[in-house]
């Protein structure tokens, strides 16, 4: 992130560029960010549901394809393969502000 946020001035964008604010205001909350993301995977439910699919993948055979052991999976395997990547979606989605419109 600081990397990226150095190009752009580098290339000439001002901090007031709304790239580099942008860039700026996502390197500073990264660590509450990174917090919340990995606590999302921890929640009851979250985590209920994610063991769930993971064993179910594990009863799949050595070697097969992710997409071919998704399909393969029983539908209450799939239904809570499916709630837990909601839940990391909806907790990820509250992380980050809106975007300002733009003028």
């Amino acid at each position: 992130m600081p990397r990226s946020l150095e190009l752009a001035r580098a290339a000439g964008r001002p901090a007031e560029d709304p790239l580099c604010r942008s860039q700026a205001l996502l390197r500073d909350r990264w660590p509450r960010i990174r917090e919340a993301l990995e606590a999302a995977d921890r929640l009851p439910g979250a985590e209920r549901d994610r063991d769930r699919l993971l064993a179910a993948l594990d009863r799949q055979p050595p070697g097969t394809r992710y997409l071919e052991a998704v399909r393969a999976l029983d539908p209450a395997a799939r239904a809570a393969g499916t709630a837990w990547l909601q839940s990391l979606a909806e907790a990820a989605s509250g992380l980050w502000p809106d975007p300002a419109p733009e003028r």
